[in-house]
């Protein structure tokens, strides 16, 4: 028989963490030991990588999603708005819980629906990482699911400008972080 306060520690987990809904989370296998393999890497800079976008799966989005989006920020590059974007994805179907391998090349390999934000490299899509030698930097990986189907923004977006509408719109997020330097 389990004592009182491991049914009360149970109860109390089960309403942090919603009683017994899904739980919202993002996988890649895109990382090992959760640092970026060389595909994703930047294909400039100094780094070898092919710039190819991760592998991304997603579930337990909230009932009320309409769409989602990604972003991915390294919070650890300094810049005049305290990172930089590597990649801002939007308007992806409710019905889409995975991006494949490379999804952001051209052409992209992405639902005709979505649009992707210019990166802080200054290009549409996907920018891989390329810390300076010797700083290891976190990669903070986000899929959003949002209250609205679709974001009204141009393509020609900046990726901070459209990431704050993401967050306007978000019912829901759910993140990984992923390394790279050293």
């Amino acid at each position: 028989m389990r004592s009182p306060a491991f049914a009360i520690s149970c109860l109390a987990l089960m309403l942090l963490t919603g009683c017994g809904r899904h739980r919202f989370t993002v996988t890649t296998d895109s990382a090992t030991n959760g640092r970026f393999h060389q595909p994703q890497f930047a294909s400039a800079g100094g780094c070898t990588g092919a710039n190819e976008s991760p592998h991304l799966s997603w579930a337990g989005a909230p009932k009320e999603t309409q769409s989602f989006a990604v972003t991915m920020f390294d919070p650890d590059a300094k810049t005049d708005h305290g990172g930089f974007w590597h990649w801002v994805i939007f308007n992806l179907p409710a019905t889409v819980n995975d991006l494949p391998d490379n999804a952001s090349d051209s052409p992209p390999r992405l639902p005709r629906s979505a649009t992707q934000a210019q990166n802080d490299y200054g290009n549409d899509g996907y920018g891989g990482p390329c810390p300076p030698t010797g700083e290891d930097h976190r990669y903070v990986i986000t899929v959003w699911a949002l209250k609205t189907p679709a974001l009204l923004l141009p393509p020609t977006a900046k990726a901070q400008d459209a990431a704050a509408q993401i967050r306007d719109q978000a019912v829901a997020h759910t993140q990984i972080v992923v390394r790279a330097g050293g």
